[in-house]
């Protein structure tokens, strides 16, 4: 080949390396607001916030930007699912009918994007004994929102994404130090449009899960760079 073509084609090569990370890229900062967050759920670990004694309310203001979630968490799966005779654990502050706690707050702006907010779920934890593995009112997880997704339908369940750097907790080190929430609020008048409050019927539920190593957007530039490799192989 001549250095001409061969320096041509090296620098088509790198162009198309080039534009496959930027895409990847822009796939993996892209604001997510707009859509779910779309985690794939491990299995475990999981926090429960819900049951008939302890579902979540959820509101949202539209004139503050305030979201707020609050409820009862009852159920813990740890990582290690060999614990507690393959059972979750109970969460709760009295040894099993005074759930513990779950607390969510967020702004969100009125085009829908994650301002800013904090979560905290907290109580104690009894095996299936009802023997106490962790003091009640104990912190389980407490963190930071740094994501937000959102899809509200009209023939299903609502669905609100939060991704969440987690600071301190009891649980903290089964979580790696990130957790996601899938909350599902149930019946509101949501429509996908943040300049309207909203509120539900009280019986929301959510899942607070480990985040899914390794992350979608990992995943993505990794298959980028593979299919810039194929096309490089097929030019050669």
């Amino acid at each position: 080949m001549k250095q001409g073509n061969l320096s041509s084609g090296l620098r088509k090569r790198n162009l198309t390396c080039l534009v496959c990370l930027l895409v990847s890229g822009f796939i993996w900062n892209a604001p997510s607001q707009a859509a779910l967050l779309n985690f794939v759920p491990p299995t475990n670990p999981d926090l429960y916030s819900a049951n008939l004694t302890a579902s979540l309310t959820v509101s949202f203001n539209a004139s503050s930007g305030l979201f707020t979630v609050s409820g009862g968490t009852s159920a813990y799966t740890p990582a290690d699912t060999s614990l507690n005779n393959g059972d979750p654990y109970t969460v709760s502050n009295d040894g099993g009918f005074d759930p513990g706690t779950f607390s969510l707050t967020a702004t969100i702006s009125t085009n829908g994007t994650l301002l800013g907010g904090t979560m905290e779920i907290t109580g104690g934890l009894y095996d299936d004994s009802y023997n106490q593995i962790a003091p009640d009112g104990t912190v389980l997880l407490q963190g930071n929102l740094t994501a937000f997704g959102y899809a509200g339908y009209n023939d299903m369940p609502d669905q609100f994404d939060f991704e969440v750097a987690l600071t301190s907790g009891a649980l903290m080190a089964d979580y790696g130090g990130e957790a996601y929430i899938l909350l599902h609020p149930g019946d509101t008048s949501f429509d996908n449009d943040f300049t309207v409050s909203f509120s539900n019927d009280g019986l929301g539920d959510a899942d607070t899960k480990s985040i899914p190593e390794p992350g979608s957007g990992l995943l993505v530039a990794v298959s980028l760079l593979g299919l810039c490799e194929v096309a490089r192989r097929r030019r050669k």
